[in-house]
């Protein structure tokens, strides 16, 4: 260790014995982002299209982006319309620093395949979404049902109260009728 560690060391004890805090990064000079670039990056994230969580809807507040561009497309997307327009623009890291704190976004990967009829509407053009519009619509609503019974269900099961279901198991050719405490009937298949 040099004296000169020595002797910076020593020239920061007050006379109580305290040691003076690190005052590094604290000279009050940092560079600072104009706001109105700043403004222009929450303008244009904003403008993106979100997409609903499919599967934590109740439980995150977390918005989504489609995963066809990545965040270095999305900053080229932005730095283009600045461009276009002769306007000053944030840099990359900025870019980045802004989406990443500022927002609660994430690119939405589907954890499952989705539906056929879902992704044949939101990839056809608009005059095939037409025809399509009304077995879609007509989907979407069929949709709803099932998710309401499963949320009676959660309701109705207050871990108190036993309750006995029955369910079907199938094997390759035949359908299982299993009754919790009882013997196990096989159904003709359905094939």
């Amino acid at each position: 260790m040099s004296y000169k560690a020595i002797q910076t060391a020593l020239s920061k004890v007050s006379e109580s014995g305290v040691i003076q805090g690190d005052l590094r990064g604290k000279h009050g000079h940092q560079p600072t982002i104009d706001p109105q670039i700043k403004q222009s990056v929450i303008d244009f994230i904003n403008s993106i299209p979100k997409i609903e969580s499919h599967y934590l809807r109740a439980q995150t507040k977390r918005q989504y982006i489609s995963s066809e561009k990545s965040l270095a497309d999305i900053y080229r997307d932005y730095k283009q319309l600045r461009e276009k327009d002769g306007l000053a623009i944030a840099t990359s890291s900025t870019f980045n620093r802004i989406f990443n704190t500022e927002f609660n976004i994430s690119f939405f990967v589907p954890k499952k395949d989705q539906c056929d009829l879902c992704e044949r509407y939101k990839n056809s053009d608009s005059e095939e979404k037409r025809n399509l519009s009304q077995e879609y619509e007509q989907h979407q609503k069929e949709k709803v049902f099932p998710r309401n019974e499963k949320d009676n269900d959660k309701s109705r099961a207050d871990g108190t109260t036993c309750r006995q279901f029955c369910r079907f198991q199938r094997d390759k050719y035949h359908y299982f009728f299993i009754n919790p405490g009882s013997t196990v009937s096989i159904l003709p298949s359905a094939i």
